[in-house]
């Protein structure tokens, strides 16, 4: 995703620049301080925003259906005139909240990325359509390498809302979402497997921060052509690793859960002790 920021202070451009890209790692800001003659020079920005404080020196040209906010430190209703009369998304006045902008930006994000998915899902071919069936019977494979996860919620009743979010997520490129009764099984199809690893990392960071309900995710990277029914059995297996490994991690599995025999005097952290020596 593009942003353009206009402004007349410096400072204020670079703060900006530094909260979008440290929140978003696909959004690409571009920063011009008062120079309206410099909007040309700009093509495919997504969302613009500008500093109305400089309108009142030269109006400026947008191309048509073009998003963009408005910030300014004249609280008057001139200024919210002109943005309408100029079809802004929104004004914010100096000192604004940053969750403020951030949700506006946010919006645009989801509309952007939903816009390249669909994108993508139109060029597609109909080997690369996954659907619940392919999980659960045949023998279908990837066209590709995947990065398969699995996502268990401490609280059922978070399930509905997990899902919500994972589909609005901006992960690097197309994926589909599979919902069951207790887990979110999630499948990437990816050239970068290392993105989308940080991508869950960055996911479970901000999970945190707005809900109560902890996650388990386990991450499996598919590169030998296994069946979609064999990954999910795989998949489905990380389960029983919840007991040694609590709710709050997010980790990456390099092979198969096999189980040894264990004395089962043994406190779980002993067994966990023993699981990883053998």
């Amino acid at each position: 995703m593009n942003i353009l920021i206009l402004t007349r202070d410096l400072l204020e451009a670079q703060g900006l620049k530094w909260m979008l890209t440290s929140q978003w790692n696909d959004v690409k800001v571009e920063t011009i301080i008062e120079d309206f003659s410099l909007l040309e020079n700009y093509q495919d920005i997504d969302l613009y925003i500008i500093d109305l404080d400089l309108s009142a020196k030269k109006d400026f040209n947008l191309p048509a259906q073009s998003a963009w906010l408005g910030l300014s430190s004249e609280r008057t209703f001139q200024t919210v005139y002109y943005a309408l009369q100029h079809k802004a998304e929104d004004v914010l006045f100096r000192p604004f909240q940053p969750e403020r902008l951030m949700k506006h930006v946010q919006q645009s994000h989801f509309k952007w990325r939903n816009e390249l998915v669909n994108r993508e899902v139109a060029v597609q071919t109909d080997e690369s359509i996954v659907q619940y069936g392919d999980l659960l019977v045949g023998n279908k494979e990837p066209v590709r390498p995947v990065l398969i996860s699995i996502i268990i919620p401490s609280q059922k009743d978070s399930l509905t809302y997990l899902v919500n979010v994972l589909k609005n997520y901006a992960f690097p490129t197309r994926f589909d979402v599979f919902a069951f009764p207790d887990f979110v099984v999630v499948i990437h199809h990816l050239d970068d497997i290392e993105a989308s690893q940080e991508a869950y990392r960055v996911f479970f960071s901000q999970w945190k921060s707005q809900s109560d309900t902890l996650l388990a995710i386990y991450i499996y990277e598919s590169v030998d052509g296994t069946s979609y029914p064999v990954l999910y059995k795989k998949m489905r297996r990380f389960r029983e690793l919840i007991f040694y490994d609590g709710y709050d991690i997010v980790t990456t599995v390099k092979s198969d859960l096999v189980w040894g025999e264990m004395d089962p005097f043994l406190s779980p952290l002993e067994q966990r002790e023993w699981i990883e020596m053998l």
